[in-house]
């Protein structure tokens, strides 16, 4: 249906700074990048089209973004949801949106938004379940992400503790908005490597990555001492005595809140 789309930007080479790490995030290649023109433009790596393009308007005038106009980028997982959204973030874009599941779409659809540096929103979602995470057969989720059938079940059921655990946090503390997704080895890899949680508050966000083994290495009775160790990873990366740090401030106001939810959430 789609042959390509074009947005309109001023500033190219800050423009293409974006989207080239956007891109990469969600596999997509560059096809060129003319700096002369300028324009480039992307495409996945197995078909032609639809081509992604953005360069200076034809016309010679300036570029606006238009309220009601939006492209929507298709992710191949959550996580990749949740890296492209913090990664146009990390590069001069805004918040329209973190993601999150959007159930009045349908129960699957997980979606970010976000604007370029130009204005021009973006949305980036994933109509997959990820329920295979969370019930199923525990050998096969192990030889799935090569994992001893026991290591599968540690890491399903901290899973389940870690779903009820964000549900808690956003329900009692509605200021933090609190996401988790897996990270692997290299790209296309099935290896299991990481939980990356994402906290949000509005006015600033973090992002701490914990070492898989600790989701799927520890005795059934140790689901207190993995939330608790979550957040001990958290204030070591972020807490600092910079009372203007917003991102010290917001690991801090989470502390308490973490704890409390903590103790109540342990058991599935």
């Amino acid at each position: 249906m789609i042959s390509h789309v074009f947005v309109g930007v001023n500033d190219f080479d800050r423009a293409f700074r974006f989207y080239s790490a956007l891109m990469s995030e969600l596999g997509h290649k560059l096809k060129f990048c003319e700096p002369d023109k300028p324009w480039a433009g992307w495409m996945a790596e197995d078909m032609p089209h639809p081509l992604f393009l953005i360069g200076r308007p034809y016309d010679g005038n300036s570029a606006e973004h238009g309220n009601g106009q939006m492209v929507a980028l298709l992710a191949p997982n959550r996580r990749s949801v949740d890296n492209a959204y913090a990664g146009a973030l990390a590069n001069s874009g805004s918040c329209e949106g973190p993601p999150g599941l959007r159930a009045h779409y349908h129960p699957n659809y997980y979606g970010a938004y976000f604007r370029d540096p130009e204005g021009n929103k973006i949305c980036v979602c994933c109509h997959d379940s990820d329920e295979p995470w969370v019930s199923g057969d525990d050998a096969q989720l192990g030889e799935k992400l090569q994992l001893s059938e026991a290591q599968a079940t540690g890491l399903r059921r901290r899973i389940k503790i870690l779903r009820r655990f964000v549900s808690g946090v956003k329900v009692r503390n509605p200021g933090f908005d609190v996401a988790s997704s897996f990270g692997f080895g290299a790209k296309g890899s099935n290896i299991f490597r990481k939980l990356d949680i994402r906290v949000e508050d509005g006015k600033s966000s973090i992002l701490t990555l914990v070492d898989a083994k600790d989701l799927y290495d520890r005795d059934t009775g140790q689901e207190t001492v993995f939330l608790f160790f979550i957040l001990d990873q958290i204030q070591k990366q972020y807490v600092t005595d910079d009372e203007n740090d917003d991102r010290s401030n917001l690991a801090k106001k989470l502390s308490d809140p973490w704890r409390d939810i903590a103790f109540e959430s342990i058991h599935i």
